[in-house]
């Protein structure tokens, strides 16, 4: 999948996960999992990095509060 994708992609894809991403690994039933979550009040960047990288979106939450911004994770 990674040697698929285009120069700009890959580096679109590093800028985003370097910057805001969050790395964490842990036990799902008797399967260990490597976890790499974004979250972004634009819904584009996540659903863009699962097209060129797989995974699943688990929340498109709406805002907390009037004066906050939706976003996706």
């Amino acid at each position: 999948m990674w040697s698929d994708l285009s120069d700009f992609d890959k580096g679109w894809v590093v800028g985003m996960l370097e910057g805001e991403a969050s790395f964490g690994a842990r036990k799902w039933g008797t399967a260990d999992e490597i976890c790499i979550q974004v979250s972004s009040t634009d819904p584009e960047t996540p659903l863009r990095l699962q097209r060129l990288l797989g995974g699943k979106i688990y929340s498109m939450s709406p805002p907390r509060k009037p004066n906050h911004s939706p976003y996706t994770r």
